[in-house]
């Protein structure tokens, strides 16, 4: 199993050295301003149905929001207008920095297939990319949780209801939904991260 401690000690190596470049501290910065920005627009959103709806017909509106929408609505915002460009950067950088700092030398000079190597930095990759859009759709569910609660209320459609009263949904039942869809967005995004990847050595 040496060749597995090996492989484990190259990734974490990898990880500090994306850490130590800018791209990714910055996409991590502006995943989380971007999950703030998301809460502050439903925030506003919300304020306004409730106060039309309570003018209008001076009843409570349906609670169409919760906090794991919230995370929803974030993760989806970032998936491609911010994380796909971000990917791009921060995945180029680890490739073709190597080539631009020189250090590419050092790593071919050392006794392990070049495979592993180029492992290594997609595992880093990988990692980087689920530590960002999870941070940025953690700091929106807990801003959404504090705002709206757990309680998210659905309009049937068709159905012949007074305003405020509808189907409430399960909290638990929301939640595994946006996990399951925190995984999609981020097996989504690979095929982005490797054909960066793959650019960066070939160019």
């Amino acid at each position: 199993m040496s060749w597995l401690r090996e492989t484990l000690g190259m990734i974490r190596a990898e990880w500090i050295k994306l850490w130590r470049r800018g791209f990714a501290t910055a996409g991590l910065v502006v995943a989380a301003i971007h999950g703030v920005l998301v809460f502050l627009i439903m925030f506003g959103i919300h304020a306004v149905q409730r106060w039309g709806a309570t003018a209008a017909a001076n009843t409570m509106p349906a609670d169409l929001f919760d906090g794991v929408q919230t995370g929803e609505w974030t993760l989806f915002s970032l998936y491609l207008p911010v994380m796909g460009v971000v990917v791009l950067a921060v995945v180029g950088e680890l490739f073709a920095g190597e080539y631009a700092q020189r250090t590419y030398s050092l790593l071919l000079i050392r006794p392990v297939p070049r495979w592993r190597i180029y492992l290594a930095k997609m595992c880093a990759s990988i990692g980087w990319l689920v530590f960002v859009l999870g941070v940025a759709m953690i700091i929106a569910t807990v801003l959404g949780l504090a705002a709206f609660g757990t309680s998210r209320t659905m309009m049937t459609a068709g159905a012949d209801l007074p305003v405020g009263l509808g189907v409430e949904q399960s909290f638990g039942l929301r939640l595994g939904e946006i996990l399951v869809k925190f995984l999609a967005v981020v097996v989504s995004l690979l095929p982005v991260l490797a054909a960066t990847a793959f650019l960066a050595v070939v160019t």
